[in-house]
Formats: structure tokens, C-alpha cells, sequence
């Protein structure tokens, strides 16, 4: 009798203590839950503030290179809302810093340099490129972008027309290039780094608003670029009149 009655304590302070340590458990993991959200909000307020900031304010003191396999195929800076294509001579200085990982170098006295490399703008499914009468399709180009026959000046207005279009206006893109490392920012800001780590469905989000906000700085970029194909396209026609 002495031993059912001891047998039947242990039991319901066995029970007791399950209950009281699921209860622990069940706080904690709560409570870990919590901690987690409000630190995937507060990174995705810092991703967020980053890419409005690139989308917004990317018309002014920024540098764009496209790079393959540690080559410098082309480039372009924005000053004072005009870009200001990379020439032989510029790819040529460029390089050595490059070379060596020398961003700040590369940086110059621009706000932000932006590293494009050429295994990323192969992912563009079916990339085309209009500006003024001039047009850019699929495999073409890559090939111009890669073609030693090419001019720079036309290499750094298609490198303008992907960054502006499958870059800063395409949030999922451009994210999936900065997780698989074929795109990056330097200064690499925390909110860059954040991006290996937070979840992809969150950042595409915050990504998107930002794309939105930052509409105007790519159709300043778009617009300009048109007049410069334009341009160039008359300057042609005049050519072959004469």
C-alpha cells in the first residue's frame, strides 16, 4: 500500500514538473520567436533604408563597373545627374585598383561604387535594350558588351540601361545577384551584409518598396540614356549622308 501511494506521488510530481517545464519551454521559445521577429524587422528597416537610399539617390556621384573573370569591360560615374562613360584610358587605371581590391581606390570621391559582374547580367532572361532607335536583344548583348569592336562609349550606355532596368527597378533580381555574389556595394553597408542573412521572401518585399520610391532616379538615368542613343544615332545618319 505504502509503495502504490509513494509510486502514485512520484507520478503526479513527475506530472507537475512536465507541465511546469513545457510551460518554461513554451516561454522561451516565445520569447526567442519575439527576439527574432523584432531582429528581422529592425534588419529589414536597415535594408530597406539602404536600397530607398540607392534607388533615390542613385542619379548623383555614383560608379557602376561590369566586370568578367577580373577584367573591367565597362563602366560608367554619374555626376551632377549625367553619366560620364569609362573610356580605355579609365578602364586601364581602374584596373590595377581592382586588381589589388582597392575599393576605396576605385571609389574616388563618388558616394557609392557598384560592382556588376558579367555572370550576373548573364541571368537577365531575354534582355532587351531600347533606347532611342537603337535596340539591344538577348545573346547580342552580352556579345557587344564582350566584342573588342565595340566602342567603350556604347559598352558604358548598355551597362547604364542594365543597371537602371534589371538592377535598381528589379528588387528580386537584384537581390538574388547580391545573395549569389555577382553584384555588390562598397561602401559595403550593413544592410548589404544583412542581406546574406535575412529571409529572401522579407528583403524582395522591402526591396520592392524601395524600387517604387526610387522610380524618378531611374527614369532620369532612362532618359538621358535615350538622348544619348539618339545623339550618337544622328550623328551617324550625318556621317553616312555626307
Amino acid at each position: 500500500m505504502a509503495l502504490t501511494l509513494t509510486l502514485v506521488l512520484i507520478y503526479i510530481v513527475a506530472i507537475v514538473l512536465a507541465f511546469w517545464l513545457i510551460k518554461r519551454i513554451i516561454k522561451v521559445v516565445i520569447a526567442i520567436a519575439i527576439i527574432t521577429l523584432i531582429f528581422f524587422a529592425l534588419m529589414g528597416t536597415l535594408v530597406y533604408k539602404d536600397l530607398v537610399d540607392v534607388t533615390f539617390n542613385v542619379k548623383d556621384d555614383i560608379m557602376v563597373v561590369l566586370t568578367e573573370n577580373g577584367d573591367i569591360l565597362s563602366g560608367f560615374q554619374v555626376k551632377g545627374g549625367e553619366p560620364q562613360f569609362f573610356d580605355r584610358q579609365q578602364r586601364a587605371a581602374l584596373a590595377a585598383s581592382y586588381g589589388e581590391k582597392d575599393y576605396a581606390a576605385m571609389l574616388g570621391d563618388n558616394r557609392r561604387l557598384f560592382l556588376m559582374d558579367m555572370n550576373g547580367v548573364i541571368q537577365v532572361e531575354e534582355p532587351e535594350i531600347r533606347a532611342g532607335t537603337s535596340v539591344f536583344k538577348g545573346t547580342d548583348v552580352i556579345t557587344a558588351l564582350r566584342s573588342p569592336t565595340v566602342s567603350d562609349d556604347v559598352k558604358g550606355k548598355i551597362t547604364l540601361a542594365l543597371f537602371t532596368t534589371y538592377y535598381l527597378q528589379s528588387p528580386g533580381f537584384e537581390i538574388d545577384r547580391i545573395k549569389d555574389g555577382t553584384f555588390d556595394s562598397h561602401p559595403r553597408t550593413a544592410s548589404f551584409k544583412a542581406l546574406s542573412y535575412a529571409p529572401l521572401g522579407l528583403v524582395k518585399a522591402l526591396a520592392k518598396k524601395a524600387a517604387e520610391k526610387g522610380s524618378q532616379a531611374k527614369n532620369a538615368l532612362t532618359q538621358r540614356l535615350t538622348e544619348e542613343f539618339k545623339s550618337m544615332k544622328e550623328q551617324q545618319n550625318a556621317s553616312v549622308s555626307a
